[in-house]
């Protein structure tokens, strides 16, 4: 379970591709992340996930049951990105190489011309179907950002504003309850240094040595 957590972490920011035709954006995107029950119209609050962009690098802060506060630093143009996560009192900087992503796309989109306002930004309604589950999903996103900043949806048409994912508890809605433009300094998209880098592989087997 745990190296499949770990997995979804970095593998869910894969690159796939970028479209030269959406806006620059430098600033934050904050989204509320809740807990659906079995009716899909409520939802018990989780945590905040804030994205931060200068539209070359990308910073997003969530939470998890099992390591706290985790950071994720991704450079768009040389296709690098940094998993921070404390664990046994220490500090990791989980380092990945990402490539491009030729798979298939598990989900499907039907795109309908419906807007809906959230952090004070219009978005575009997306009728969405995930692989291998029943039901749709309403998905609204931003046309004029680039999906990539958060990459988590393969082939949705802008940056989502309001989405749902599965997860080991039910399913997770996520929803933009901000968005601030601003100039971000360097500092925003480093590190300190007491953060060691390994690889997942090496991460994985520390956390294993740990449980035994």
């Amino acid at each position: 379970m745990l190296r499949t957590f770990i997995l979804f972490l970095l593998t869910s920011t894969t690159l796939f591709g970028q479209e030269p035709t959406y806006k620059s954006f430098s600033g934050a995107i904050t989204y509320k992340v809740e807990l659906m029950d079995s009716t899909m119209k409520k939802g018990a609050f989780q945590y905040y996930m804030r994205l931060y962009t200068n539209d070359t690098l990308v910073r997003t802060e969530t939470e998890s049951i099992n390591f706290g506060k985790q950071i994720l630093i991704k450079h768009l143009k040389i296709n690098k990105q940094y998993l921070l996560i404390n664990f046994d009192n220490k500090k990791y900087a989980i380092q990945q190489t990402l490539t491009k992503d030729t798979l298939p796309s598990k989900y499907s989109f039907e795109f309908k011309p419906k807007h809906k306002k959230f952090g004070r930004k219009k978005s575009l309604l997306a009728i969405t179907k995930i692989k291998n589950i029943p039901i749709s999903f309403n998905t609204y996103y931003y046309p004029e950002l680039n999906p990539i900043y958060l990459d988590i949806l393969k082939g949705i048409k802008g940056l989502p504003a309001q989405y749902y994912l599965p997860s080991e508890n039910g399913l997770l809605r996520y929803t933009v309850v901000e968005i601030q433009e601003a100039y971000l300094p360097p500092s925003t998209f480093l590190f300190s240094k007491d953060y060691t880098k390994i690889t997942f592989d090496e991460f994985i087997d520390i956390v294993t040595k740990e449980k035994k």
